[in-house]
């Protein structure tokens, strides 16, 4: 499996071959142009992959795993670390106190990696789908991509504590059926390969990107 684009930090992808578009696209249907409320990680969290010519998937970054580990071995070692206190003691606090925290880092940890589940696109299946093309019930959850009408980037400002804010970046794939209709793709604030994968993205699947960046 090859990674598609593989960013190099000395290339200025920004340049004029995709500034100086002399149309820019536009749905000929009503879409919604805000960015996820979640907003994006100041990191990468998603990057595209290439496992073959007509299949390439949205998989988790290195830093997202960490990421995500972090929270739920925190959850387990503070559970853990309960039980062992609650043997010594029984009180109150040691029971109540490390289930609270358990449920909270492990259940962050357990959104983080739900949200961020791989996403295929695949030409000769001719769809998309999201983790698993089938669920536990034997329901197909793919997408046609013959459905696509466009991609869609929009952009959030997320402030921090601790530093800087910064503006995260959230890749959509836009829907002509249900006409409307948004599908995230990857939200995070590196933009140089942020961008480089929604253009690898939009060669594969030869739909045009609509930037919708500026939108207050």
């Amino acid at each position: 499996m090859t990674e598609v684009n593989e960013f190099d930090e000395d290339q200025d992808i920004l340049d004029d071959e995709y500034e100086d578009d002399e149309e820019a696209y536009v749905p000929a249907f009503e879409v919604s142009c805000a960015a996820p409320k979640s907003g994006g990680a100041n990191f990468r969290t998603m990057k595209l992959t290439a496992p073959s010519p007509d299949q390439v998937v949205f998989t988790r970054t290195l830093g997202l795993m960490l990421f995500a580990g972090v929270f739920m071995a925190a959850g387990v070692f503070i559970g853990i670390m309960g039980i062992s206190f609650c043997l010594e003691e029984a009180t109150s606090a040691n029971i109540i106190l490390p289930q609270i925290f358990f449920l909270v880092f492990g259940g962050a940890g357990y959104f983080i990696w739900r949200l961020t589940r791989s996403i295929t696109f695949d030409k000769i299946a001719g769809c998309f789908w999201r983790h698993k093309r089938r669920g536990q019930d034997g329901q197909d959850n793919a997408i046609a991509l013959e459905k696509i009408d466009c991609l869609q980037v929009t952009c959030k400002y997320t402030s921090s504590s601790d530093g800087p804010g910064y503006h995260a970046y959230a890749l959509h794939v836009v829907l002509n059926d249900p006409p409307g209709e948004r599908v995230r793709i990857m939200s995070h604030a590196k933009i140089d390969p942020f961008w480089q994968d929604t253009w690898a993205l939009s060669e594969f699947l030869e739909k045009p990107i609509w930037d919708c960046t500026d939108y207050e």
